[in-house]
């Protein structure tokens, strides 16, 4: 059994590994490497007064966005 960790830092694409053994024929398989970009999102809040009490209700307005300013996706829900 032959194991090898892929580099955190290995970039995307194509890839052949090619395997020699003496005893064994040579194999050589292709497999992809897909690049992940984190996601993510800017989140700012607006509320309606600069300052509430105990008991107030507190209402304001809550902005998302991605950071490379791409539409968020039309089924993202958000709870609070």
């Amino acid at each position: 059994m032959y194991r090898w960790t892929i580099p955190k830092e290995q970039s995307g694409g194509l890839y052949k590994i090619k395997i020699t053994e003496y005893s064994y024929p040579q194999l050589i398989s292709t497999f992809r490497i897909r690049e992940y970009h984190e996601k993510k999102l800017e989140i700012s809040l607006d509320y309606e007064k600069l300052s509430y009490s105990p008991g107030d209700e507190v209402r304001g307005k809550i902005t998302v966005k991605k950071m490379d300013g791409n539409a968020l996706a039309d089924t993202t829900t958000f709870s609070i």
